[in-house]
C-alpha cells in the first residue's frame, strides 16, 4: 500500500493495521477467519507534505485450495482493508481507513461506503 501525505503540514505515522482476505461476491460472506486490520504501533514514519511511503500488506492466513478455486471461478473477490493513525503538524492525532476490492487484474477499487473509506 502507498500512504501519501496530502496535508499542508508534516504527518508522523504512529500505527498501521492492514490485512487481505477473500469475500464471496454474491453473498458477501467472508472466508475464514475474516479480516483484522487493528492498528499496531510502528516506528514513527515522518512524511512531509507531498511525500509517500509504501508498506507491504500480507494476508494473516495462508491461501487455501478453496481460495484459489474461488479466484479462478470468479466466486471470490480479494479485499484489502487497513487503518492508519498519525499525528499532524499541529499535534492532533488523526485516523484514516481504507477498504478496497480486487476481482482480478491490477490494483484495488476503493469502497464507496463512507464507513469503509474515511479520514478524521
Amino acid at each position: 500500500m502507498t500512504l501519501a501525505n496530502v496535508g499542508e503540514t508534516a504527518a508522523t505515522i504512529t500505527d498501521i493495521g492492514a490485512d487481505l482476505g477473500r469475500r464471496n461476491i454474491e453473498s458477501g460472506i467472508w472466508g475464514m477467519p475474516g479480516l483484522d486490520a487493528s492498528p499496531q504501533p510502528v516506528s514513527p514514519i515522518i512524511l512531509e507534505s507531498g511525500q509517500r511511503h509504501t508498506a507491504k500488506v500480507t494476508a494473516k492466513q495462508p491461501v487455501s485450495d478453496i481460495d484459489l478455486f474461488g479466484d479462478a471461478t470468479g466466486t471470490f473477490e480479494l479485499c484489502a482493508v487497513g487503518c492508519v493513525r498519525y499525528e499532524d503538524g499541529n499535534g492532533r492525532t488523526r485516523e484514516t481507513a481504507f477498504f478496497g476490492t480486487n476481482r482480478g487484474g491490477d490494483g484495488f477499487d476503493a469502497s464507496k461506503n463512507k464507513e469503509e473509506e474515511y479520514e478524521d
